[in-house]
């Protein structure tokens, strides 16, 4: 199993080869549980101010990048990737932690 460190490297290398044309700036990544109950990375790729995304297509072709490399490492854990781009909010979920789902009337 990879650690997060080497999961945060080798998607920096893949999204800045093809998504630094675009505008990336860099990656944050954690481990969590997903909405399945598994173990999984989120990783968070950010975004220059002023950028524009256009060319959606490589947005796909790195997520695939990144999950092909990771099994090539025997890695099983999915990634899940959300894309911040300076002006956004917080990225739209479906899933609501522990705090928020305690918080619901």
């Amino acid at each position: 199993m990879l650690k997060e460190v080497d999961v945060q490297a080798l998607a920096a290398q893949i999204f800045a080869a093809k998504l630094g044309p675009l505008g990336f700036d860099h990656v944050e990544v954690s481990s969590g549980i997903d909405q399945d109950g598994e173990q999984s990375f989120f990783l968070d790729a950010f975004f220059r101010p002023g950028t524009e995304i256009k060319a959606v297509r490589a947005l796909v072709d790195a997520q695939t990048e990144l999950h092909d490399s990771l099994i090539s490492k025997g890695e099983e854990r999915p990634p899940y990737v959300s894309f911040r781009l300076p002006d956004d909010g917080e990225p739209l979920s479906d899933d609501l932690d522990d705090e928020a789902q305690s918080a619901r009337p």
